[in-house]
């Protein structure tokens, strides 16, 4: 009998996150999107990945440092890039880490419930006409609050950065960040740590399709 290999994570990620995925690429060919389009990617989405890239490359740059290298570059990326003063940057780095903490205790939560479900349903494989249950509803609340939970952390940028100077902060995400974003397949249904060169990367939403087996 064939059976079918249903992405059963992927699915239930559906119920989480959006529908479209856009992948960030600082490059002088890489052409900027319409305002439209930059205006289709969700700001918690922005503001997830921008906190979380700059997370992960402050860990490159200790592992560097341990190395005996010099992680500098790496470390002041976003100071040197948003232009921002030695207390910005400080407050910068502390409402990122702390952004990406509490994020990542939620989506431990939500891959619980997944993993969960994913046994339900026979570790992704279904008899052929069968379907997988219905994503448990407390995966749109851990979403939901995921989402406010970033939210609050970038309004606490603004607050800590004053109107003007988050103005001047924000023009850059828009112009620098968000209008090198474009619209590409996912490879993997979770936001992942990208390269230096490519900036933080934005997952909107899977469209990984089942395997025939």
């Amino acid at each position: 009998m064939k059976h079918k290999r249903i992405l059963i994570v992927v699915a239930l990620s559906i119920v989480v996150l959006a529908e479209a995925a856009v992948k960030f690429r600082k490059t002088a060919a890489q052409p900027k999107q319409s305002v439209q389009q930059v205006q289709a990617i969700p700001e918690f989405e922005v503001y997830r990945q921008l906190f979380h890239h700059n997370v992960t490359m402050k860990h490159k740059a200790d592992e560097l440092e341990k190395q005996g290298k010099d992680g500098k570059f790496l470390r002041e990326f976003y100071k040197r890039q948003a232009k921002l003063t030695d207390d910005e940057a400080n407050v910068f780095d502390d409402i990122a880490s702390k952004c990406d903490e509490e994020v990542a205790r939620q989506d431990a939560m939500a891959k619980a419930i997944i993993d969960k479900q994913l046994v339900k349903n026979g570790n992704g494989k279904l008899a052929k006409g069968d379907r997988p249950s219905e994503p448990p509803p407390e995966l749109r609340t851990l979403w939901d609050e995921r989402n406010a939970i970033v939210m609050r952390y970038r309004y606490g940028l603004e607050a800590a950065f004053g109107a003007s100077e988050f103005k001047r902060f924000s023009d850059y995400v828009n112009q620098d960040v968000m209008a090198r974003m474009s619209n590409q397949p996912p490879s993997q249904p979770h936001p992942t740590p990208m390269g230096l060169k490519r900036g933080p990367r934005v997952i909107t939403g899977p469209t990984a399709k089942p395997e025939e087996r």
